[in-house]
């Protein structure tokens, strides 16, 4: 059985000054996107169902990197009106903070990432999950093994006094990472690890801390059609 993870990033539209436009998603092709999804017959669901075994005929998981303000603003609102399952990776050391720039980012536009109190609204929807995006957004495979461990372990402390309950997956900032990083996210207590690398993965021989994942963007309606042809050639 396969299993699709879509990756996306913010949603809104670039602003002109934007580096990365490709981080973008309008809430109008979010919620075209899904539509889409949900006629392929996809069923949307959350890393725990794949823990549980609760898993229907054809799983998808949609995933939203950094914990942007506008996920919260925009994007949930789309996700409470479509009725589907999010996950949300957070920098967790950034919770709540404005005009953030990551030094490791080609971006330099500032962003703004929601507040514990905002992601716990989401969570009581049911249809949001929040999981660790790392504590500061460094590339985990280009740090020392005491920074590393940070990065990693410190972020169970801020969601069990902020959200109650202690993550389960980490998305690797940037996608930077080797058998150290998923060796030690293993051992610190995630179950499963995500990357940047394009692809499915199988559920039948689930690489659980090295899962591939399908970025996705779209502002402009050749980003629709290519959207559309990408559910046609692999999600069919």
């Amino acid at each position: 059985m396969v299993l699709p993870i879509l990756t996306y990033h913010k949603i809104g539209t670039p602003k002109k000054n934007t580096r990365i436009k490709g981080l973008y998603t309008s809430e109008w092709h979010l919620k075209m996107q899904i539509f889409l999804l949900k006629k392929f017959g996809y069923e949307f669901i959350f890393f725990k169902d794949i823990l549980l075994g609760n898993i229907p005929r054809k799983p998808i998981l949609l995933t939203f990197d950094d914990g942007h303000r506008d996920n919260y603003l925009k994007g949930f609102n789309v996700i409470k009106k479509q009725n589907i399952k999010i996950t949300i990776f957070i920098v967790t050391g950034d919770i709540g903070k404005k005009d953030i720039v990551w030094n490791n980012s080609a971006e330099k536009q500032p962003t703004e990432i929601f507040s514990w109190q905002e992601a716990k609204e989401m969570l009581q929807s049911e249809l949001v999950d929040i999981q660790s995006h790392g504590m500061s957004h460094l590339y985990l495979n280009k740090i020392n093994k005491k920074s590393l461990k940070f990065e990693l372990e410190k972020p169970f402390e801020l969601f069990k006094s902020n959200l109650g309950y202690y993550p389960i997956a980490i998305a690797y900032p940037y996608g930077g990472f080797n058998e150290t990083v998923c060796t030690l996210s293993e051992e610190i207590g995630y179950k499963f690890g995500c990357t940047t690398d394009s692809g499915l993965n199988d559920l039948d021989d689930l690489d659980k801390f090295k899962l591939k994942r399908i970025s996705v963007k779209g502002y402009k309606f050749i980003h629709f059609l290519k959207f559309l042809i990408k559910c046609i050639r692999n999600f069919k």
